[in-house]
């Protein structure tokens, strides 16, 4: 079926060198993982970054100071391990003089073309209901599909357009059930100089009346 979208106003990014704060700030990262019946593992992590000038544009420098695992109990060896996962890969990041993640391609920043990539994600990765024995078991893998979708990291995190994008579309499930997922981007950003707030990513899979709730939630303090 065919994808349908809602959209709220949006301001676009600046188009323009933008000035990057001086100064140290926390930059955080919040991944939720729903296992369903209400249930979840929700991973936190803190950043102390700063902007280095470099160029144009600037090198994001960065240690982390905090990491938070809240699982079930049955989990406790998964978020042990979460827990010690060396996730330094991420820094340092440069940025250009439009504050976005250097050498990515133009179509990978604003919150439509995050929301086309979502989609487009979940479409390449989904399996066939066929390939399911059953239609929890495809709930299972829009889930684990959903979780992946989530966790691409926004190109213009730090300077994001902000505003909100959604859209949801139905499938056909093994047994010839019916469920559904819905994709929200949505962020927001300082008015003084364009610095992040809050940058979101949300896929939600539905089966009758089981959901599960895949979100990566970036912010700055």
């Amino acid at each position: 079926m065919a994808m349908s979208a809602l959209s709220l106003p949006v301001r676009l990014a600046a188009a323009s060198r933008v000035q990057f704060p001086a100064g140290s700030f926390i930059l955080q990262r919040k991944l939720e993982r729903g296992l369903g019946d209400g249930a979840a593992v929700v991973v936190t992590r803190d950043w102390e970054c700063r902007f280095r000038p470099q160029g144009e544009g600037a090198l994001i420098e960065a240690r982390q100071v905090l990491v938070e695992v809240d699982a079930p109990p049955m989990l406790a060896a998964l978020a042990d391990v979460e827990r010690r996962r060396d996730v330094a890969g991420l820094f340092p990041m440069t940025l250009d003089g439009r504050g976005r993640i250097a050498g990515w391609s133009e179509g990978q920043a604003g919150l439509e073309e995050a929301l086309q990539e979502a989609k487009s994600f979940m479409e390449r990765h989904l399996p066939a209901p066929s390939d399911a024995r059953d239609a929890r078991q495809y709930l299972a893998a829009m889930s684990q599909t959903a979780a992946a979708a989530v966790s691409q990291v926004p190109r213009d995190l730090f300077f994001p357009q902000t505003g909100e994008r959604s859209a949801e579309r139905a499938l056909e499930l093994p047994g010839g059930g019916e469920g559904r997922y819905e994709v929200t981007i949505r962020a927001s950003a300082r008015e003084a100089d364009g610095l992040l707030e809050m940058s979101e990513r949300r896929i939600v899979t539905h089966l009758g009346d089981s959901q599960r709730a895949s979100r990566e939630r970036w912010s700055i303090t």
